[in-house]
């Protein structure tokens, strides 16, 4: 999904913390918990990261048993929502003969590897998000 159409991002930490950001105008508002506007760069770095992110590999082709990667608990669920569509992405433990982490595209079969610096992107705190 372009990151120019995306209207409200979901942020969810090791099933723990879930953090929303919603774009109003050309705003983006961090609206869980705590209520603040949230620094438009950041956000954007995040969107342009998921966008241009690509496999690095892939681990298995229908992952059906998503606890060896560290994916039926994800330490980290992104779900993007714009343009009538939405997109949801898991990642799990760090891989192991390679640098890089697992992951999953919801609603897909395949288990991938992505380079680790995703997690650069997203701030270990809701203020991490501040303007």
């Amino acid at each position: 999904m372009n990151p120019s159409e995306i209207t409200q991002v979901i942020i969810e930490r090791n099933g723990k913390d879930k953090w929303v950001l919603k774009k109003t105008g050309d705003k983006w508002l961090f609206s869980d918990g705590e209520h603040f506007e949230a620094s438009p760069e950041r956000v954007r770095a995040l969107l342009l990261r998921l966008w241009t992110m690509r496999a690095r590999s892939i681990q298995e082709e229908r992952g059906e048993d998503l606890s060896k990667y560290g994916l039926n608990r994800p330490r980290v669920k992104i779900q993007v929502y714009g343009a009538g569509q939405s997109q949801e992405l898991w990642i799990g433990n760090s891989a192991k003969k390679q640098e890089g982490l697992y992951a999953k595209v919801v609603h897909k079969p395949l288990i991938v590897t992505i380079t680790s610096w995703i997690l650069s992107d997203i701030p270990t705190t809701p203020e991490g998000f501040r303007k």
